[in-house]
This record gives C-alpha cells, sequence and structure tokens, in this order.
C-alpha cells in the first residue's frame, strides 16, 4: 500500500471539468477528476501537415468543447465542457493518442509537434523537461512496432528490442505517443 501512494504522489495529476450548458446558459458543478496522465484528445486542427506545440496542445484541451452530457436544469444535451490541470506531481505524463475510430478501427493521424526535446513546459508555475519519450511506428494500433528514447546525462538514447543507440530526438515528433517530463 505504501508503494502505491508513493507512485500517486509522484506521478497523479488533478483536473478541473467545467460544464457548461448553451440551452439555458448554467454552469454545472465543477468535475474534480484525478489520473496518472494527461490524456489529450487530438482535434483536426491539429491533424495532416499542422505544426504544434506541446504548449498549443495542452492550451487546446481548456477551450470549450461540445458534450453529450446532460444539463441538471433543463435536461438540454447542448452542453460545452473545458477541461485544465488543477495539480500536477514531480513526473507529468502526457498521452498523445494519435488515433482516431474510421470504419471500425483506430487509424494513426499525422501529428508533428516541435521542440518537444528543448523546450521546457510550464504547468502552474511549474517548470518540468522532457526525459523519456515512447513512440508508435506504423499505420495502427495492430500493426505497428514500439521504440523508446531516453535522456541520460544530456544524450537522447534509443531502446528498441534489444539494442540501445545513440540517438537524436526526431525534429517533429511525428511518431511520438507518450511523454514522459520531470518537475525542475
Amino acid at each position: 500500500m505504501k508503494k502505491h501512494k508513493f507512485l500517486q504522489s509522484q506521478v497523479l495529476c488533478k483536473f478541473s471539468v467545467n460544464t457548461r450548458c448553451i440551452s439555458c446558459n448554467t454552469n454545472q458543478p465543477v468535475e474534480e477528476l484525478e489520473n496518472f496522465f494527461i490524456n489529450i484528445s487530438l482535434e483536426n486542427k491539429f491533424c495532416g501537415n499542422t505544426v504544434t506545440t506541446i504548449t498549443q496542445l495542452l492550451e487546446a484541451q481548456k477551450e470549450w468543447k461540445s458534450s453529450n452530457d446532460e444539463c441538471f436544469m433543463c435536461e438540454s444535451n447542448v452542453l460545452e465542457k473545458s477541461t485544465t490541470i488543477s495539480s500536477t506531481s514531480n513526473t507529468l505524463i502526457i498521452n498523445l493518442n494519435p488515433f482516431i475510430i474510421k470504419n471500425d478501427s483506430f487509424e494513426k493521424i499525422n501529428l508533428k509537434v516541435r521542440d518537444l526535446a528543448n523546450t521546457p513546459l510550464t504547468i502552474n508555475k511549474s517548470i518540468y523537461v522532457l526525459q523519456s519519450g515512447i513512440f508508435h511506428k506504423g499505420r495502427d494500433l495492430t500493426n505497428a512496432h514500439y521504440y523508446t528514447l531516453h535522456k541520460f546525462h544530456d544524450i537522447w538514447y534509443k531502446l528498441d528490442d534489444t539494442s540501445i543507440t545513440e540517438s537524436a530526438w526526431p525534429r517533429l515528433s511525428e511518431d511520438a505517443h507518450m511523454l514522459f517530463y520531470e518537475k525542475v
């Protein structure tokens, strides 16, 4: 039990989800959620040849998006939600989730994120630097290969099955799937 509490203290994030009804202009009660990682739901504006930054992806989660929930006042289902990160821990895990459902299968979308390896991330006045990433090489979830890039003494290493080689972080991080940041 102590190990589990230690892990929670190191990686747990807390989120506030704000919901408002468009029909009756009522704000719903704020939901407080906890998770071990930040799951970024990608939107069409980040797909294709668009180049973005991790900060822009996190900011997009704060934008109001339509929701299928029901209003507690008027029972309308014309709602919008906005998610903000209320607290973070020493380690920040971001799941870029680069897949969409298409024809009953998960298809990978083309996401280009620049400056991941060189740009610190600031969340709630805490500064984080990228330490590791899991990459997904392939078209979809079933036809793919995963590998990891990890920084050790300011040098990036690629861990791919049984080999470990010195490597560079990809310029646009096109195959990045999960990112691991440490608080500085």
